[in-house]
């Protein structure tokens, strides 16, 4: 076989001389043959090494683990195995940020939100999954994308007015087996019914959030005193 040049080289395989520049810097791909002038030529042997190493770089490989995995003839079974679990991880992390992205547009396509308000989604969307598995998460979310505007609407304002609700009872120092806590109860139980879908995990994983995350629970008005009042006045309806 007529030895090529650099530049023939590129032209024949389409990898560019700057990247064979590279390799050859890199001990990647080096040739012992050199023109009269001096200049790096490449034989059959070079070519189809540069074959094997653009084969490789095609299934997700990096130089470092092509080059120990040609060079050093390594067993392609450990490394075929080790890139389809780092190819595995990038699909995950792919399709959950693909996730919040859908999350982010149902939200957004509810109506006109700044930056900042998407942001502070975002931020609760990331808190969720802290809590609830991917399988839940996709539940809720589906369960989001069933739920009407004004439906969803409804249950954000109703959240804040039941728990000022709740203070209130607790300010004026109702028994939980009143009539008014017994109310305040169902209507708690409800609210958390229709995000869980009366599901005993999801439950779980909901009152895991909220023990975990005592800054929220702050944001939200639910303080110590409404949480044990609440939780005392459902045990109540229970047991009645």
């Amino acid at each position: 076989m007529t030895l090529l040049t650099v530049g023939q080289v590129a032209e024949k395989t389409g990898v560019s001389v700057k990247t064979l520049h590279h390799y050859d810097r890199i001990n990647l791909l080096s040739s012992p043959h050199r023109s009269e002038a001096g200049y790096r030529l490449y034989g059959r042997t070079e070519l189809t090494r540069l074959k094997q190493i653009l084969l490789l770089k095609s299934l997700g490989f990096n130089l470092a683990a092509i080059k120990e995995l040609i060079g050093n003839q390594c067993d392609l079974g450990v490394f075929i195995e080790q890139q389809i679990e780092y190819k595995e991880q990038q699909l995950l992390k792919q399709r959950q940020e693909l996730a919040k992205l859908n999350q982010l547009k149902l939200l957004h396509n509810r109506g006109e939100q700044t930056i900042e308000v998407l942001l502070n989604d975002l931020e609760k969307i990331a808190m969720h999954e802290k809590y609830f598995s991917k399988q839940q998460m996709q539940i809720l979310q589906k369960r989001a994308e069933e739920y009407s505007n004004e439906k969803m609407e409804q249950a954000h304002q109703e959240w804040p007015r039941l728990i000022a609700e709740v203070q209130d009872a607790v300010e004026q120092g109702a028994p939980v087996s009143s009539e008014q806590a017994q109310s305040l109860a169902l209507r708690w139980n409800k609210l958390i019914d229709e995000f869980t879908g009366g599901d005993p995990e999801m439950h779980d994983s909901l009152a895991k959030m909220y023990q975990g995350e005592p800054d929220f629970q702050a944001e939200q008005g639910m303080t110590p005193e409404v949480m044990a009042f609440i939780h005392k006045a459902i045990e109540s309806l229970q047991t009645n």
